[in-house]
Order: C-alpha cells, then structure tokens, then sequence
C-alpha cells in the first residue's frame, strides 16, 4: 500500500511540473496572437471609411487599451515566469505600486466599457426613433471617449 502512495504522489509531482512548462509556453503562445490580433484591429479601425462609424472608433479604443493591457500586465508576466529574480526588482519599486496596480485596475474596465458604449451606439442607430438615432454621432463619441477614462480613474483613486 505505501509503495503505492509513493508511486502516486509522483505521479502527482510529474503531472504538476509538466502543467507548469505547458503554462509557461502557453501565456508566450496566447500573448503572441494577442499582440497580432490587437495591431490587426487596430489597423482596421484606423481606416479611414470606417473611422466615419462612432462604433467603429469606440473598438478603436478597446483596441488600443486592450494592447497596451497586453504589454503592461501580460508581458511582465512572461518577464517574471522566464526571469523569476526579477519579480522582487519590478513589483517593490513604487512606480510599480502606485501607477503598476492602478493601470492593472482601469485598462480593463476602460476596455470592457468601451465595448459597452459600441453596443449602445448599435443600439441607438438600429432605433426606429429618429430623436434616438440622433444621439449616436462622432460628437459625443469624443465625449465619451475622453470622460471614461476620467472617471475610472477617479472611481480607481476610491
């Protein structure tokens, strides 16, 4: 019976220790398609026939916020699984605490609600009320665009 618990106690150790290389390579795999998939909408928001859509620009922005989300907390991830001496050197220094932790906070909600304000916009152009469809233009797209970082910052400070 003991030779058996040995047996599966090592099997258990093997199993965890292939999980973790598998994972190691896997974040390096999913921020690589990532980083193709963000400069790709990037570039495809950026024409200028599509530039004219107020959705089109609030994807334009969740691009942009989700690229650089990639290269702030997915990157320093990759950084610190391959270079672990490195962890102690990045997350003690007070840049790190004061602006590392707070972008980790606002980048994805900044994304998620400029999703949100696209399906809005989609919304308020599929209306059937004309004084409805009036409230989607590229004027208060700006607006939006601008006051929503500002407030999560602001909600980020609470």
């Amino acid at each position: 019976m003991s030779n058996t618990t040995n047996f599966s106690y090592l099997n258990i150790n093997q199993t965890y220790e292939i999980i973790e290389i598998i994972d190691s390579y896997m974040i390096v795999i999913l921020y690589i398609i990532g980083m193709i998939g963000a400069i790709l909408n990037i570039i495809t928001f950026l024409q200028k026939e599509i530039r004219c859509h107020p959705c089109s620009i609030y994807f334009l922005f969740s691009s942009i916020v989700d690229f650089c989300i990639m290269n702030i907390n997915i990157l320093l991830e990759i950084i610190i699984i391959f270079n672990p001496f490195i962890f102690n050197l990045i997350y003690s220094t007070q840049f790190w605490c004061k602006i590392g932790n707070y972008m980790t906070f606002i980048l994805p909600c900044l994304s998620s609600s400029y999703i949100i304000f696209a399906s809005i916009d989609r919304y308020l152009v599929s209306s059937l009320n004309q004084a409805v469809r009036k409230w989607s233009n590229l004027k208060i797209t700006r607006i939006v665009i601008i006051v929503t970082p500002i407030i999560w910052a602001l909600l980020g400070l609470y």
